[in-house]
């Protein structure tokens, strides 16, 4: 959906910038848990099966520090203010990935009802990159 501003990346590596510099605001208690749920930095799922680089722009907007906590006001505030930050280039993606992966981030994913951690291992980024070779043809 578009609404608004353009949401600001680094020209470099393609990454959106923390949300923290966005100057959003919040009045809600920060010592209460239920005042906070997860933001993913990037477009939807369904986005990425759109550009058919689904494994790696998957792994990218699940490498944790992609998923930040936020107030509900301030990640309602965000949405309202500013569109999807533009969609990295798969070199991008796996750049990033690889990035994460050797400072040991790790991948957080939703199921069942609760966020699971997993190790960015090295099948991880063979998947990645053997998305990114089928992307080339």
């Amino acid at each position: 959906m578009i609404t608004g501003l353009e949401y600001p990346t680094d020209r470099k590596t393609g990454m959106p910038v923390d949300f923290r510099d966005l100057n959003l605001d919040s009045r809600l208690n920060t010592a209460q848990p239920r005042n906070f749920n997860r933001h993913h930095e990037f477009w939807t799922r369904r986005a990425y099966k759109q550009v058919g680089s689904f494994v790696i722009m998957q792994t990218l907007r699940n490498i944790e520090t992609h998923v930040p906590h936020m107030l509900l006001d301030m990640h309602e505030q965000l949405h309202h203010e500013y569109d999807p930050p533009k969609m990295p280039t798969p070199l991008q993606a796996i750049t990033e990935i690889e990035r994460a992966k050797d400072a040991g981030e790790v991948l957080t994913e939703y199921r069942g009802g609760i966020y699971v951690c997993r190790a960015i291992g090295d099948d991880v980024l063979r998947q990645c990159i053997a998305n990114y070779d089928q992307l080339k043809k």
